[in-house]
């Protein structure tokens, strides 16, 4: 029951915070295919959750699934390393990403 809460809630609350939205857009645009922007900020942070999910099954795998005080310590140094990959990517300082402004 409890695996079953941990999947269903998070599926039901990204189908229907997702769905519903770009359901009533498609709508109201006469079911014509939505453009979706990709911003330097948003690469950044699709970036930067991909590694971030990678360090996780990395170190839980070779910690055998305990989480030790260094293994939270590099997680909180990710977690800073992304935030500011983010804000840089919003001051236009990372050239390489679609949609930076060119200076």
């Amino acid at each position: 029951m409890g695996f079953s809460a941990s999947l269903g809630g998070p599926l039901l609350n990204l189908l229907l915070g997702m769905g519903g939205p770009f359901l009533l857009s498609l709508a109201r645009n006469g079911w014509a295919p939505l453009k979706v922007g990709l911003t330097p900020a948003a690469a950044a942070l699709s970036a930067s959750v991909g590694i971030a999910l990678a360090v996780h099954v990395v170190m839980f795998s070779l910690s055998r699934f305990r989480a030790g005080r260094a293994q939270g310590l590099i997680l909180v140094s990710v977690y800073a390393a992304s935030m500011g990959a983010v804000v840089a990517a919003e001051l236009g300082m990372l050239p390489f990403l679609p949609g930076a402004r060119k200076y």
